[in-house]
């Protein structure tokens, strides 16, 4: 079995750390390694972090915990990159937690994986305690939408080192490093799991305007803004629209689910 690095960034999360650490206690994977960046948290999060440290071990899984101020979610997420041992990237960030306890035993348990780059899942997007199941895109989608959440994403180690992320960008700087990665052929290869519950509180999801806005620079970047341009300006109309009405996209919600039973 292949070794799986869980990166948790983290700051004041102490509502939900427990939740997230309790999706990966209870997995029947056991090659896993936990990595927790903290930026200072002011509440109890650390806390939290040693309280769990034991029950971890206990279940050999190695837990690397390091405090220290960080210049944002990305430039956290850049300093996980050289603590990771596994085979295999996965950052689950503190709002965050993995479908059920089997995730990392149905993906990696009898499954090489010879010649893949990223694998990337489904995911359950939740709002307000309503959730609704994301279907992962096929990769050529990544010119009008990112294909899959973050969260569902496993990165060979060797790539996150090589394709980190650019911090110029505040909020779509995992979109600029997938796109990266896709121009240069990284292979991708979808698996039909769902992977984790998603928050969309977190910030590219409350700045959707803003978000739109630097991915579309991130495409003039990469000489990719012309690729389905239609399609892209269609949907981000939309997304802004949708996501910028909280009430309506929860209605939205209930009638995706509506239709997906």
């Amino acid at each position: 079995m292949e070794l799986v690095s869980i990166v948790t960034v983290v700051k004041d999360a102490e509502k939900t750390l427990k939740t997230t650490i309790g999706s990966i206690l209870s997995q029947t994977y056991h090659e896993i390694e936990c990595i927790f960046i903290d930026g200072q948290s002011r509440d109890l999060t650390n806390e939290i972090i040693e309280e769990y440290r034991e029950l971890l071990e206990n279940r050999d899984i190695r837990v690397i915990h390091i405090v220290e101020p960080d210049e944002g979610i990305y430039d956290a997420m850049n300093k996980a990159i050289k603590y990771v041992h596994g085979e295999w990237v996965l950052f689950l960030n503190a709002n965050d937690w993995l479908c059920d306890e089997y995730v990392l035993e149905n993906v990696f348990t009898g499954n090489g994986f010879d010649g893949v780059d990223c694998l990337y899942g489904d995911s359950i997007n939740i709002l307000d305690g309503i959730g609704f199941e994301r279907k992962a895109m096929p990769m050529e989608s990544i010119f009008y939408r990112v294909p899959f959440i973050y969260q569902a994403l496993f990165l060979r180690s060797n790539i996150i080192k090589k394709y980190k992320f650019d911090c110029d960008w505040k909020l779509a700087a995992d979109y600029d490093q997938i796109l990266r990665m896709y121009l240069d052929n990284v292979h991708f290869e979808h698996i039909d799991i769902k992977i984790a519950n998603f928050d969309l509180s977190g910030v590219s999801q409350r700045h959707s305007f803003e978000y739109a806005l630097e991915r579309e620079k991130i495409q003039k970047k990469y000489n990719a803004a012309s690729k389905r341009r239609f399609r892209r300006y269609l949907r981000t109309a939309m997304v802004i629209l949708i996501k910028e009405n909280k009430s309506f996209y929860k209605t939205y919600i209930r009638v995706k689910n509506i239709l997906n039973h």
